[in-house]
């Protein structure tokens, strides 16, 4: 069986169909998600606190896109009780562990990606409140993550920052986006 022609047979390939789905929101809807996506790889993989903390901070400028792209304020979500982070007690009472977090990040990525994917590829509408709620669940694993590190959460924040324009002075630019300085980052980062 020549299983990719058979399978690429159902494929939309309807690529004007696509595009016109593809505006500036969605385009940075979609930077914001896979965005994450490999932040949660990298949190997996996070060596130790500090390197956590970057990572986390990482992400949160992935979520901050997201919300931009769709009109959502992150102060919103970060003080609505829905998406409030498990407090340490829970978190013990619960029995649960910082891989269930990660996990849990990751799950919240894929619905992320199923429905812009939805909308993109299938012509669907866009759940705007599903997707409202994927990024405030990974707002709150984020913030859970910061409490069981001991990792302050408004600093990841500011420190992200702070790395972001070492990086870019002035404003995004490829070049700059490619030839990093990772001293003047970590500098910046405090380390």
């Amino acid at each position: 069986m020549d299983y990719v022609s058979l399978a690429v047979r159902t494929e939309n390939k309807d690529f004007e169909g696509i595009k016109g789905r593809l505006t500036n929101d969605v385009i940075r809807l979609l930077h914001g998600v896979i965005g994450i996506g490999t932040e949660v790889g990298e949190i997996f993989d996070s060596k130790d606190s500090s390197n956590l903390k970057e990572e986390l901070g990482d992400a949160c400028w992935y979520i901050a896109l997201c919300c931009d792209s769709m009109g959502i304020r992150l102060e919103d979500l970060e003080q609505d009780p829905t998406f409030a982070p498990y407090t340490d007690a829970e978190f013990t009472g619960l029995g649960l562990d910082q891989l269930f977090l990660k996990q849990k990040m990751a799950s919240r990525v894929g619905m992320g990606l199923d429905y812009v994917k939805k909308h993109v590829f299938y012509g669907k509408p866009l759940d705007a409140i599903g997707m409202q709620m994927v990024i405030g669940e990974l707002v709150s694993f984020v913030r859970s993550l910061c409490i069981t590190n001991q990792i302050d959460y408004e600093d990841m924040k500011a420190k992200n920052i702070a790395k972001l324009q070492a990086r870019y002075p002035n404003k995004f630019t490829e070049s700059d986006a490619i030839e990093r300085d990772l001293d003047k980052e970590k500098k910046a980062l405090g380390g």
